[in-house]
């Protein structure tokens, strides 16, 4: 039962993500920096399957097998920049200076963490100045950004925070379920389509 809890929790999760990237308001190439809107349309779902930082799009190409693409603004010069085997792109962000994304694997068995099954192994990445970094090493559920912090969920049922470089990572609050992230104001919410749990960036109030 919590396979199947599971599998349609991340599943839902998916295709509301998928709707929410058409509402990602794109940039004209002369623009340097991303304004605040920019940034909280990552909290939508955990960002979408298209993203747009200093002139280049990201996104994750259907055509081949879910990889992180990068192109010019025009669409030209197309080329994938990770994940150009069999993993899948999804939740792409960005910041100022760099674009964040989950990479989901296929396992090819099930992993058991508290008591749930994991069908994928997803990790929280970074891409900046050409370099790929892996900010989470797994089971990422979910994950949404203010103008200092990310936050994320696992599947062992954590919320952590960290830098948007990845440094200082501590986990500052303990979930019940697999639950998604979003962001408004100075305020974090865990929800899922029965609860909502707010909390300030600390974990805590």
């Amino acid at each position: 039962m919590k396979t199947k809890i599971l599998c349609l929790i991340i599943s839902l999760i998916t295709l509301i993500t998928f709707a929410s990237c058409t509402a990602n308001k794109p940039m004209t190439q002369s623009d340097s920096d991303v304004p605040d809107e920019f940034v909280s349309s990552c909290n939508k779902n955990s960002g979408g399957y298209i993203n747009f930082l200093k002139g280049k799009y990201y996104y994750s190409n259907t055509a081949d097998k879910g990889s992180l693409y990068m192109s010019d603004a025009d669409g030209k010069n197309a080329a994938c920049i990770d994940s150009c085997t069999d993993e899948t792109i999804l939740h792409i962000c960005v910041d100022e200076t760099a674009v964040y994304y989950i990479k989901r694997t296929l396992l090819d068995a099930l992993l058991e963490i508290a008591g749930y099954s994991i069908p994928f192994d997803s990790e929280l990445r970074r891409f900046s100045d050409g370099k790929v970094t892996v900010l989470s090493e797994g089971n990422v559920v979910s994950y949404a950004m203010s103008k200092d912090y990310i936050f994320y969920s696992t599947a062992d049922l954590k919320v952590y925070r960290m830098r948007h470089d990845g440094t200082d990572k501590t986990s500052i609050f303990d979930l019940h379920i697999p639950m998604t992230l979003t962001v408004s104001g100075d305020r974090l919410y865990a929800y899922t389509e029965e609860s909502i749990i707010s909390m300030d960036f600390d974990g805590k109030n």
